[in-house]
């Protein structure tokens, strides 16, 4: 046997036994699991996944679209949210797919280049790969799971036994991320927030070098499907980068705040509705490109994802509390709609909006109106939000038209609260009202940690109803 391979074989027998004798733990008889490495208290990993389907692909539609979808569903809208999901559609198969964008495509032959293929599922930036052009394993419900399921548990793995040297350069580095995001109208103010609590490397890795991206997927878009000859609703589809393999480098205890607008994209044939849009931040680590389960990442040498966040999961792990509607009242007149309201907040109200149209729940087309807000000013050297909130929005919809309205509203800490009410008509004093809170299935809800900086950015730049200096 080759000297090489001895090193390798003594290397690897080092590894496995290390992190006991380092902690100076003892292992008890028995088949018990090698000790593991200083985990940060209360730490959770939400594994992201980046599947690339196609609503033409016959391979696609036959199982892992659905069975994809099916496991978003059943655990997505938890506030806890296990895992998070980006759906990039493609035109692979029949060639059509009005959800496709150019980036889209360019995220499919960044995990697949020179050759790319759907049904293809990334887990982690790579770390477990199903389907694709080279992969045996084919995405399905099970094998997915299975795969989330082993991605939520990588940073308690300490040593790769099939790759020591890995192992021992680049442990699992532990990062906290949320992200906020608020509309204005015109698109969204995104804010995110990285912390780098440190690695399990067992030689110390002094920095994160990592690259921070924001992905935003409109949720419960409804398209027609070449392959089933229907119209098809999916989850979570890709609609553009409000921030894209931003670098940055972190050392251990150091925070970094990221701060961008998104504006919504013109000219796509399936518009995009403001109300079911969603941020989704994941931070890679640059220099792990090669961790993977067993034999299952992907061979680009792409970097692996180390932490993923929502403005809902945000929200969970802040126990941030959420603005109410107590009452909205819908009046017609002269040939326009007024909606008011009534909103609740410790924190004030900053902004809110009416996504509206006249058609149907899942149509299409929407259109915004602004609530012009009232209240009592607050107190401070800034002032961007009211207290003991009520707002009017005037909409262009007849007291004959059906009225299909999501409110939008944040409070002072950029904390979004979501109320849908559809198939209304607007008559003249038909009073509906909206008690306590909103339901959690339909919330989007900020982290209040950093919400409150999208908060003062949108005051800065003028786009908050209120906002100015309070003089003394």
């Amino acid at each position: 046997m080759k000297r090489t391979a001895w090193i390798s074989i003594g290397l690897a027998l080092l590894f496995i036994s290390a992190p006991a004798m380092a902690l100076g733990l003892n292992r008890p008889s028995g088949d018990v699991a090698p000790a593991q490495l200083p985990v940060p208290a209360g730490y959770v990993h939400r594994p992201v996944i980046e599947f690339f389907t196609g609503l033409s692909c016959p391979s696609c539609m036959g199982g892992p679209h659905p069975d994809m979808e099916k496991l978003w569903t059943e655990s997505g809208y938890d506030p806890a949210q296990q895992f998070t999901y980006i759906a990039f559609h493609e035109l692979n198969g029949g060639g059509v797919d009005d959800l496709n964008n150019q980036d889209s495509t360019d995220r499919m032959r960044y995990y697949q280049p020179g050759r790319s293929g759907t049904p293809d599922a990334e887990f982690d930036g790579g770390y477990i790969e199903l389907g694709g052009v080279a992969n045996t394993e084919s995405v399905d419900y099970n094998s997915a799971k299975t795969a989330v399921q082993t991605c939520q548990d990588r940073y308690q793995t300490t040593i790769d036994p099939l790759h020591p040297l890995q192992s021992l350069r680049n442990g699992f580095k532990f990062v906290k991320l949320e992200v906020s995001q608020m509309f204005t109208g015109e698109g969204f103010a995104v804010m995110a927030r990285a912390t780098y609590l440190g690695t399990s490397a067992f030689v110390e890795t002094k920095s994160l070098n990592g690259q921070l991206y924001v992905f935003m997927v409109e949720d419960n878009v409804t398209a027609f499907s070449k392959t089933n000859g229907k119209d098809e609703l999916s989850h979570n589809v890709f609609r553009g980068y409000a921030i894209k393999a931003q670098a940055f480098t972190l050392k251990s205890g150091e925070s970094r705040d990221f701060v961008a607008d998104w504006a919504l994209p013109a000219g796509e044939k399936v518009p995009v509705k403001p109300a079911d849009v969603n941020a989704i931040a994941v931070v890679y680590d640059a220099d792990d490109t090669a961790s993977e389960n067993n034999n299952q990442g992907n061979r680009a040498g792409v970097p692996r994802a180390v932490q993923s966040a929502t403005p809902l999961s945000t929200a969970y792990d802040n126990q941030n509390d959420i603005p109410t509607v107590s009452a909205v009242k819908i009046t017609a007149a002269g040939g326009k709609t007024r909606i008011s309201a009534t909103f609740d907040d410790a924190n004030g109200i900053a902004t809110a909006f009416a996504v509206y149209n006249t058609k149907a729940a899942n149509a299409t087309n929407w259109s915004v109106a602004q609530f012009n807000l009232t209240g009592t000013e607050c107190e401070g050297d800034i002032c961007s939000v009211y207290e003991n909130a009520t707002g009017t929005a005037v909409i262009d919809a007849s007291r004959e038209d059906r009225l299909f309205v999501t409110l939008l509203l944040y409070d002072g800490n950029g904390t979004q609260g979501k109320l849908e009410l559809n198939n209304m008509t607007a008559s003249f004093g038909q009073v509906h009202v909206a008690k306590g809170g909103i339901p959690a299935e339909a919330l989007a809800v900020l982290g209040a940690c950093i919400a409150a900086g999208v908060v003062f950015y949108l005051w800065k730049k003028g786009k908050l109803p209120i906002g100015k200096a309070q003089t003394s």
